[in-house]
């Protein structure tokens, strides 16, 4: 018997395929931003140095850290941070990182030097392990580290902000959009 063809069976439609939510060729760990370009280093610190909410960070752990026990020095940069915070938000871009940058540097280097010192302690001889070491890996050691990061980051950004601000593009954001007046 000779085998006669089999017709061949109807293939459904094929569907477009669905668009693509990512460029082609973006597997690069870059971050991608709504236009499609990949975010550089720089504008990173910038968008870092312009928002407010680093600053408010960096306040509430100083708040943390430094509210019990009372100690008033390290405390008195909350308040410096929270008026950065409220001159950025007000239009005042540069100004805000420049003080920003100021009092998490300050904060920052006073915080550093606290630790290696041990104010208020004496420093005695010490085994390679010790309980000392064991006690800063506590819950108010790593807040600690997180405010000292925190406050050298912001000082890095905040000091690029400052230094390559445009003054005269930010006045003219200010009297063209105008924040709080009606």
């Amino acid at each position: 018997m000779a085998s006669q063809p089999r017709p061949e069976s109807p293939q459904p439609p094929q569907s477009p395929e669905p668009p693509r939510s990512e460029p082609p060729g973006s597997e690069s760990p870059l971050i991608i931003d709504p236009l499609g370009e990949p975010e550089s280093s720089v504008s990173r610190i910038e968008e870092w140095g312009n928002s407010p909410l680093p600053p408010v960070a960096l306040a509430t752990l100083v708040a943390a850290l430094h509210f019990r026990p009372l100690q008033p020095l390290p405390l008195a940069f909350a308040p410096v941070l929270l008026f950065a915070s409220y001159a950025n938000l007000q239009g005042f871009r540069a100004d805000g990182a420049g003080v920003a940058a100021a009092a998490s540097g300050t904060y920052a280097l006073l915080s550093l030097r606290s630790l290696r010192r041990g104010i208020g302690r004496r420093r005695r001889a010490q085994p390679a392990y010790s309980w000392r070491s064991v006690a800063r890996l506590s819950a108010r050691g790593f807040v600690r580290g997180a405010a000292v990061g925190l406050g050298l980051a912001n000082a890095i950004a905040g000091v690029w902000v400052y230094s390559t601000a445009d003054r005269d593009a930010e006045r003219r954001e200010r009297r063209d959009n105008p924040r709080w007046a009606r």
